[in-house]
């Protein structure tokens, strides 16, 4: 189901990508989340954006096409776009080293 329109305005603003990479980054630095990283709805991608500094490899995971396109442009081969469910994800267990959940 896509984000409702205030969800939307919000979560693609540059304000709410400062406020995430602020609160983030500090976070990151305190904690080691390996070299191989999940990012389950990543939406506009802020805190994909803070991730890619901190970490060696990162997949998101998108259930939204369209998301999944704009993300794609916006990363390129920086990170891999795999559309899907959450519910249902396309990885073998354990292959993680950590996964940043939707509500982080």
């Amino acid at each position: 189901m896509p984000m409702n329109l205030i969800h939307r305005k919000i979560c693609s603003s540059e304000k709410w990508a400062a406020t995430v990479e602020e609160r983030l980054t500090p976070w990151l630095a305190r904690h080691d989340l390996g070299d191989d990283v999940l990012e389950i709805g990543p939406g506009f991608g802020a805190t994909t954006t803070v991730l890619l500094k901190a970490v060696p490899k990162l997949i998101v995971l998108e259930i939204d096409p369209a998301s999944s396109e704009l993300l794609r442009a916006k990363y390129g081969d920086r990170a891999e776009v795999v559309e899907g469910s959450g519910a249902q994800m396309p990885f073998e267990a354990n292959r993680f080293s950590a996964v940043k959940p939707r509500e982080w």
